[in-house]
């Protein structure tokens, strides 16, 4: 597993555990995990391609969708398989963390023990995390997941049928 791809699932791991208010978090271009669908992201993006991603302009673009599994007691598993759950945007062009000004103290930072030069900053009430090379402070992947109130209210809108 890459370290992109443990960092996406490791998130939603802890993501699962937690519960607070509904509140709802980061949007990427007009697309909102836990609000839009495949219909919504088709309409917006068109199909993605043979590799299952986006290639825009300046990035490569993933959409997660959910597992439809109404057993699931995750986020991911339980939201219905065209929900948009995450999205995974690989930045291709030079981004530095501190040209775009956010305070990170309010992120949860993430040190990967096999690439230690690269960190994720997490911010779980916004529902976003960004992947970040610490000597640069150049930003590799923004990740957007639902916030923590976002899936406690998908849990409990689904647990009451």
């Amino acid at each position: 597993m890459t370290l992109k791809n443990y960092r996406h699932f490791g998130a939603f791991l802890i993501l699962i555990t937690l519960g607070f208010s509904h509140v709802r978090g980061e949007q990427w271009n007009g697309i909102t995990p836990l609000r839009s669908t495949r219909h919504d992201v088709q309409k917006l993006l068109g199909k993605e391609n043979e590799r299952g991603f986006y290639q825009l302009p300046h990035s490569k673009t993933r959409i997660f969708y959910g597992a439809g599994d109404s057993a699931s007691k995750t986020c991911w598993g339980r939201a219905d398989i065209d929900l948009v759950v995450s999205i995974s945007v690989d930045v291709e062009e030079s981004i530095n963390i501190r040209d775009k000004k956010i305070d990170l103290k309010q992120f949860k930072k993430t040190v990967d023990s096999s690439h230690p030069s690269e960190s994720l900053y997490t911010d779980w009430d916004k529902g976003i995390a960004y992947s970040v090379h610490e000597e640069t402070g150049e930003i590799y992947t923004v990740y957007y997941y639902p916030t923590r109130g976002d899936c406690s209210w998908l849990l409990a809108r689904k647990n009451r049928g």
